[in-house]
């Protein structure tokens, strides 16, 4: 066993192979000869695989046997690693892998709900990427959905904003504010920042579906405070979705949005974010709507669900 105690993990090693399995007992077995609870090098199949998210977005050398486990894999070995003193978070930002955004870059729902129960942070840093990379990759992989905004939020204007990875996240404590510490050329700033990817580091044209980008950076911007926009990023809006959005980054300043937030992830927390809970609370009705986003979203949304 001493080599299986000191060696990396791959796609050989018993503990790897025992996580493909619904049963977790082999895997109870193996804990009980071997540690479970370290980090080894990235294997070169798991590099592979994530691509550009461990070869530059975040430049990892180690991770945890969590981010080994594949997407046709039950979760219930995951499980058993997080309720037996494997951590979802990681130790050292820039050398490991945290398991969160190999949720989210493979876009494993179940898995990335997940971690988040069991206490994973919604933050995650990295000195190559300007602000949470979680909420980055988050907001990414939003706009990617292959599926009609209708479905996004719309039904008897009651919103669904659980599908989105963006809204789960600052469910969980997730902060967005730090992605739009962005500086403005064309304002004479200066961007000498060491990162080199931003939240418009790819730029639109690569989005597969741009028709959500303005709707999804909308939600984005209502979840943040002060979520202003460069001009050199406005200028690459059409002028209607332009004034919307300067509309939102205006509000995201206001002392009466951060209320509004608050009140918001509160709700949302207790599962209690929904047109009639929001109705039932004892404010002025006309502060339903304004709970509700519906003059910052309506307008995004109305061309994606008539």
């Amino acid at each position: 066993m001493t080599v299986f105690e000191t060696g990396d993990f791959d796609s050989m090693h018993p503990l790897v192979r025992a996580l493909k399995h619904q049963d977790t007992t082999i895997l109870r077995l193996l804990h009980g000869h071997l540690t479970i609870n370290r980090t080894s090098n990235i294997p070169s199949y798991l590099r592979l695989e994530l691509g550009h998210l461990a070869s530059a977005l975040v430049p990892a050398r180690t991770c945890s046997l969590l981010c080994l486990i594949e997407s046709d894999w039950p979760l219930a070995g995951a499980e058993y690693l997080l309720q037996n003193g494997v951590s979802p978070n990681i130790t050292n930002t820039d050398d490991e892998l945290a398991p969160l955004l190999v949720a989210l870059w493979t876009k494993r729902d179940l898995f990335f709900q997940l971690l988040l129960r069991h206490g994973a942070s919604p933050n995650v840093y990295h000195t190559n990427v300007t602000g949470n990379v979680a909420m980055l990759l988050a907001f990414q992989k939003d706009l990617e959905l292959e599926r009609d905004l209708s479905a996004f939020v719309r039904n008897s204007r009651q919103p669904n904003f659980q599908i989105f990875y963006i809204w789960q996240l600052f469910l969980a404590g997730g902060e967005s504010h730090s992605l739009f510490d962005l500086c403005d050329p064309m304002n004479g700033e200066n961007c000498g920042s060491p990162a080199i990817t931003n939240l418009f580091g790819l730029m639109f044209y690569m989005f597969h579906r741009k028709e959500n980008l303005v709707p999804v950076l909308a939600l984005l911007m209502c979840i943040s405070d002060h979520a202003s926009l460069p001009r050199h990023i406005l200028a690459q809006f059409e002028q209607n979705q332009r004034k919307v959005l300067q509309n939102i980054a205006e509000k995201t300043n206001l002392l009466s949005h951060r209320c509004r937030r608050i009140i918001v992830l509160n709700l949302g927390k207790e599962n209690k974010y929904s047109r009639s809970s929001v109705e039932n609370l004892r404010i002025p009705s006309m502060l339903h709507d304004y709970l509700m986003f519906m003059e910052e979203l309506e307008l995004p949304l109305q061309d994606r669900i008539l």
